[in-house]
Formats: structure tokens, sequence, C-alpha cells
């Protein structure tokens, strides 16, 4: 069972690489470009979220 990863970042090449790079290593990677998508997607089937602090809205 792969590890599952949060990653919100608004910068579309920042998160892509992250994605890329998080999957390639054999992770299960969910994306989330601002706040309020992220909040959605928090739950306690995540094992990390790797969170931007400076986000357009919620940040």
């Amino acid at each position: 069972m792969a590890y599952r990863i949060l990653v919100v970042e608004d910068d579309e090449d920042i998160g892509d690489l992250l994605e890329e790079s998080l999957t390639r290593a054999g992770y299960e990677v969910l994306r989330a470009k601002d706040g309020q998508r992220a909040l959605k997607l928090v739950n306690d089937s995540l094992d990390l979220v790797i969170l931007d602090i400076m986000m357009p809205g919620i940040s």
C-alpha cells in the first residue's frame, strides 16, 4: 500500500515537479491549488501534507 501525500501548491510548475518526483518514488499524490480545495481533500487517509504557506484566499 502506497503512502498518500497531499501537495498544496498554487505554482503549477512546483506542484508538477513535486507530484512527478513523489509518484516516481512510489507515493500516491493528491493535488490542491488553493486552501479551499485542500480543506476538502484533508482526511484521516493522508499520511503527509506538503503545504505552501503563502497562498491566495485561505493561506
